[in-house]
This record gives structure tokens, sequence and C-alpha cells, in this order.
């Protein structure tokens, strides 16, 4: 048993909900007033939405319709089916729908040993599979019960307690799982970056509460939506024959696009393979421009620094270049997220299908080109980055590798046989700042 399960059941024994051995005693209500009749648009919405929320719970994985299922013969019917039944209009009553939900935790847990679920990558590859157990399924089934029941009595209470007293004011009445969907939409809107399927979940929680501690569940979704907080901003821009100089950031697309063109178009006599681009005048399908608070300041403070040093051109400027670097798609979000990790392996394999080794036979560092067909011979993802060069070393290969930079140099330029300098080798991350993505 998993240690999210052990630690649900102490609470299942306790519950005043439970029978005995904590199996959930399965109660059902002859009063009218749990039967709205699903006629009434108002009911069915509420119905719909916590059947929906009810999807997204941490314990309904066993019991919902995945497309990555590893065995699903058809006869099956799981929550999915439920709504797809709401939607059809094909229910009398809201009573109707839990006994749904109901039967399909029993079958469930009656006629499955295991339920085994796939989860897949977005190329359709086998992530990572889960198993849970009997035993498992038994005791999520029992807390699903147990949400349900508390679902299904308290669904109408605000009409109950509107008849027993129609003096009272609406805020005296209102309950937190008076519209669940409202609940959701205001948690979204408060916490963005919180993943969906956690506020679903918070959502259903806080309807079936008595008492809110709303310090508590605020300071816990501030803490999570922390945590999810992109750690940049990005701008996405597509050619088009049409221009809108006045969108925001737009200005950074044109540079890179410049900057692009003006470099693909370069011939070398490089020391290293050129990617060969047939399409040039076309060869941009978007430039997304990068925003990173922590690599941006990391990087003005290492421009100081050289500043400090006296490391600046004739005008008194720290000199900056653009610089194009090749990587494996997968590695994009990483680099902008953290910048550049020196020491990091590449993510490309080579033709015996082994990891690629990390050669850096210019010497130790990150490694750019001003020419981005250089720069595509390591990788589809094409990077384009401010970088300070610093004090610069210039290496001329003749057949010795170079030993490495030496520690008043902060980065080699190595030039082909026409003096052009074709690859680039900065030692410090902190003299990189990533600034568009070439897609």
């Amino acid at each position: 048993m998993s240690l999210t399960l052990k630690r649900n059941t102490e609470y299942m024994k306790t519950s005043h909900t439970c029978g005995f051995d904590g199996l959930l005693v399965k109660k059902r209500k002859s009063s009218d007033a749990l039967k709205g009749s699903m006629k009434n648009m108002e009911v069915k919405r509420k119905v719909f939405n916590i059947v929906k929320l009810l999807l997204h719970h941490i314990f309904a994985t066993p019991f919902t319709k995945m497309e990555n299922d590893l065995v699903n013969d058809g006869n099956h019917h799981y929550f999915e089916d439920v709504l797809q039944k709401i939607e059809e209009n094909k229910y009398e009553d809201s009573q109707q729908v839990f006994d749904d939900l109901v039967d399909i935790l029993e079958a469930t847990t009656r006629t499955k040993q295991e339920v085994n679920i796939m989860l897949l990558g977005n190329n359709g590859i086998e992530v990572k599979k889960i198993t849970y157990s009997k035993e498992d399924v038994e005791l999520m089934a029992n807390q699903m019960r147990k949400k349900i029941y508390n679902l299904e009595n308290n669904l109408f209470r605000e009409e109950l307690e509107v008849n027993q007293n129609e003096e009272k004011q609406d805020l005296e009445i209102i309950q937190p799982m008076d519209d669940l969907d409202k609940i959701f939409k205001t948690l979204q809107s408060r916490f963005p970056a919180v993943p969906a399927l956690i506020l679903m979940t918070k959502a259903l929680d806080i309807s079936l509460s008595k008492s809110l501690d709303l310090d508590f569940i605020r300071n816990e979704l501030e803490e999570t939506n922390k945590k999810y907080q992109p750690k940049f901003k990005s701008y996405k821009f597509f050619p088009s024959r049409k221009h809108d100089f006045n969108m925001d950031k737009v200005i950074h697309s044109y540079i890179a696009g410049y900057q692009f063109h003006k470099m693909i178009t370069k011939l070398s006599n490089s020391p290293v393979p050129m990617r060969t681009i047939l399409n040039m005048s076309d060869a941009i399908e978007s430039i997304t421009y990068i925003e990173n608070k922590n690599s941006t300041e990391s990087y003005e403070k290492q421009k100081d620094v050289f500043k400090n040093q006296g490391k600046e051109d004739e005008n008194g400027n720290v000199e900056e270049m653009l610089l194009f670097h090749g990587t494996a798609v997968a590695s994009l979000d990483s680099i902008l997220t953290s910048n550049f990790i020196v020491d990091a392996l590449p993510q490309q394999l080579n033709t015996q299908n082994e990891q690629r080794k990390k050669t850096m036979m210019f010497g130790r560092g990150v490694y750019f080109s001003e020419l981005p067909a250089i720069s595509l011979m390591y990788g589809n993802g094409l990077l384009l980055c401010k970088v300070l060069p610093g004090n610069c070393e210039i290496f001329k290969p003749k057949g010795v590798p170079p030993p490495e930079i030496s520690a008043e140099y902060d980065s080699r330029e190595v030039e082909s046989n026409n003096s052009q300098g074709v690859i680039h080798v900065v030692k410090s991350p902190a003299q990189i700042l990533p600034y568009c993505v070439v897609q």
C-alpha cells in the first residue's frame, strides 16, 4: 500500500460516515429534496459541475476513462460515461446520477483485481506505468463514496434552508458548494500558475468543508503558485507581409531575424562542419523573444564587473555580441529557465544510439557561433544569445588542440583560415543572456 493510501486510511476509520473496519456505509435518502429534476437547467448545471470536479479528484483515477488504459474491454463504465449521459439528458433526477457513480465504484472494485494505467508523453511514447492493487482501488473507492455521499446530501441545502427561513440573507445561506464552477474559476484567476488538476481538487475539497480556514488555503495555494510560476516570459512572432510596429516587444523579432539572415548567407572555411540551409529566405517559422528576470540580473551584474575591470571599448562600453547556440529542442526550456550549465551533457544520441559525448575541443565553456549554419549542426533548437566576451583570446587551429582558456581571458574566439570568427567559447554562464529562440 502506498504512503498516501495508508495516511488516508486513518482518516477513513475515524470518519462518522464510515462503518465497520473503515468501510463506508452506503446511505440513500428517500426525501424528494434529494431528487432534483434534471429537466431543471440549474439542477443539471450543478450536477454536471460536481461530476466534472469528481473526475479530477486525486482518488478518481481508477474510475475514469483514459485513452492509455492498458485494459479496456469496452464493457466497463467510467465517470465520463455519466457526464455523457447528463449531456444526452438520460437522467430524470439527480439521485440517478449519484447512483450511477456509486455503481461504477462498486463494479470496479468487484471486477478488477488491479488497475493498470500507462502515462504517455506528447510523442505517444510510454513515460510511466501506474498500477493500483485491489486494496488500493478499494481504499480509493471508499474515499470517493464519501465525497459522493456528502455532495448528494449538500446539493440542495441552499433551497432547503431558504424554505425553512425566508428571512435569511444570501450570505448566511451560501455554501462553498453552491457553485463549484465558480469556486474553480475564482481560484484559477487568483492562482493562474497552479495546474488545473490541483485547483479542481482544491475546489472540490472546499465545497465539502463545513468550516474553511481561508488563510491556510490561501497560503498553501500561494506557495504552489510560486512553485509553478514560469521562470521566464516569452513573446512569439511569426513572419508576415503585414507589420505592426507598435506590437509589444516586436522589435526583438526584427533584430533576431536580421541577425539570422545576415549570417546564414556567410560562407566560411570553418574548422567544423556547417549545416546546409536550402530555403534561406523562408527558413524562419517563428521567433520567440525571451525575458528572464534572474538571467538578466546576473548578466547585468557581470557587465558591471567587466566595466569595473576596465574591459571596455574606446567609447567606454562593455562589448556585447549576438551569437547562436544549437542544442536539442528538449533542452531549450531548461536553458531558458536556468541559463546554461557548462558541464551539461548533450541530449542527442550518436550513430550508435548512445548519448553524444561533450568534447569541448577548443576549451571548457559554452560554445557559440556567429554562423547559425554551424550552430544547427548541434541541434534543431537554435538560440540567439547576448554574450559578453570580455577579454577574448584569439585562436587559429593548427592541427593541435589548444590548452584550456587561461585565467586572464574570459572567452576564446576560434578563427577560420580567412580570419573570420566561427566559434566562440564563453567561460561563464553569467556572460550569457538567452535572447531569442529562432524556429
